[in-house]
């Protein structure tokens, strides 16, 4: 029995097009959901034409096949398969006709009791005209809100979409076709922000965060190459193969490993802000990877993120930087929407997942332990959670903390974990949290004995034009500029 969700998906599909300006579909595509099982392969069947079986793919991960071999008014149907067992179910419990719109076809698929049912969305919607998408018609509809209700279903209960996440998202949209600046949509949505509900915008995605009492439910739209689609996921926590999905990274840990050294990752803003704010923070986190360093040999992996296209600093380029200057191996998991402005000379390095967020539980999968800066936003909330699920070991360094609360205990919804206001002690507490050296060993592969030499080009230190340091770093990393020594100066007095 195939025992996998799937979810077939784009905004367009969301809009049935009527009559005599209905068109054909161009592609069927599959979304392999989070809480599905094993690695899926998909097939379109018409009445005189089968597609190939597509290449396998995983959870988190979607698949299209071209629908251009169908007339108009031809008959389909989609068939998803576990490639591991090769049990095949028709993921339309109806044939398909091939004039509902004009970018992708459309239906949910959800587990049930005897495997996988599936239903067209769109099937129980012929009767109701709607437009295209189109820079005149960028308000929501009454289609795309039902249809968000049904991805972003929280763990217990159905989360409808208030006043403010419909505002949210017809800013997204009104954003991503062009009618409305980054300037203004920034201001709006900031506005429109609070507590349990934020947002993350790039200039191919819009993306709303809601928390939940125990959880994280994502959703928004990104640039597809023939339109805009919609993303949701109604919980934050997914479980993945590492080495599935993110190949590289996992097989240079496995080296790591099987030599006893533990992979930290470095967590917290992208975008710290001032250069004042900048230099304190690499003191701060320089001198906490140069003790965990310095102590014992770790690995450094990061989100990727450089901030050259933005011109901005954050814990993310921080942690790449430092981990340069002390000659660590570094590892980056990068989603595609961060391809274009991500470090270029790491040791392993995967794409996985296409919007920020999607790549966390890959992150935090091949992370031993890891280190967050405060203060940090709801998005690195998501990423210490999702470490505390996977049972990972993550301490807080908090430099803000008053001077007579040096630990603290913050409350997490997977969990507590402590906050430090010194990070020579945060480092030190983690230090004494990562597995041992043997036990890493002993849960290497057995095919592993030696770590991969690494390429010189791997060994450099990429720079970028940053305008508020340009005039002192040189060929410096800002690390290295601020922190002249290893360690990095004390922090304190």
């Amino acid at each position: 029995m195939l025992k996998a969700c799937f979810v077939l998906f784009s905004i367009a599909t969301l809009m049935c097009l009527i009559g005599s300006n209905a068109y054909a579909f161009s592609k069927a595509c599959v979304y392999l959901q989070a809480d599905s099982v094993g690695t899926a392969q998909m097939q379109v069947v018409s009445d005189n034409w089968a597609s190939r079986w597509s290449v396998p793919f995983e959870v988190g991960q979607t698949q299209c096949v071209s629908l251009d071999k169908l007339n108009d008014e031809d008959h389909f149907v989609v068939q998803v398969k576990d490639k591991s067992n090769q049990n095949t179910v028709l993921c339309a419990p109806h044939r398909i006709v091939n004039v509902e719109t004009p970018i992708s076809a459309v239906f949910i698929a959800n587990e049930a009791a005897q495997g996988v049912r599936c239903s067209n969305f769109n099937g129980s919607q012929k009767n109701i005209l709607q437009a295209k998408i189109s820079v005149a018609n960028v308000r929501l509809t009454v289609e795309e809100i039902n249809q968000f209700n049904d991805l972003i279903e929280a763990p217990e209960v159905n989360v409808k979409l208030s006043s403010v996440e419909q505002e949210m998202l017809d800013v997204a949209k009104q954003y991503l076709v062009g009618t409305l600046s980054k300037k203004s949509a920034l201001e709006r949505l900031i506005s429109m922000e609070t507590q349990t509900l934020k947002f993350a915008l790039d200039s191919d995605q819009v993306q709303v965060l809601r928390e939940t009492l125990d959880d994280y439910v994502r959703f928004g739209f990104f640039r597809g190459s023939a339109s805009l689609e919609l993303m949701g996921q109604p919980s934050a926590f997914v479980e993945l193969n590492d080495k599935s999905v993110v190949p590289n990274t996992s097989a240079l840990v496995d080296s790591l490993h099987a030599n006893g050294t533990p992979v930290v990752a470095v967590l917290g803003k992208a975008r710290i802000g001032s250069p004042e704010a900048v230099r304190e923070a690499i003191k701060v986190a320089s001198k906490a990877m140069d003790t965990l360093y310095l102590n014992r040999e770790v690995a450094f992996v990061t989100g990727g993120y450089k901030g050259a296209l933005d011109d901005v600093y954050g814990y993310t380029r921080i942690g790449y930087e430092r981990a340069k200057d002390l000659e660590a191996y570094t590892l980056v998991v990068v989603p595609e929407a961060g391809i274009n402005d991500s470090h270029q000379f790491v040791d392993a390095k995967d794409v996985y997942g296409k919007m920020w967020g999607d790549d966390t539980p890959a992150l935090v999968g091949v992370s031993d332990g890891a280190m967050v800066f405060a203060w940090y936003g709801s998005w690195t909330k998501i990423e210490i959670d999702t470490l505390l699920h996977q049972k990972k070991k993550v301490v807080v360094v908090n430099p803000f903390q008053k001077e007579d609360e040096q630990i603290l205990e913050i409350k997490m919804k997977k969990g507590i974990v402590k906050s430090y206001r010194n990070p020579e002690v945060a480092a030190q507490a983690l230090l004494k949290q990562l597995p041992a050296k043997e036990a890493l060993k002993a849960s290497a592969p057995k095919d592993v004995d030696r770590l991969p030499l690494r390429d010189d080009a791997l060994s450099e230190v990429e720079y970028f034009p940053f305008s508020r340091w340009s005039k002192e770093s040189g060929e410096q990393t800002a690390t290295s500029l601020i922190c002249r020594t290893v360690p990095c100066e004390s922090v304190y007095p």
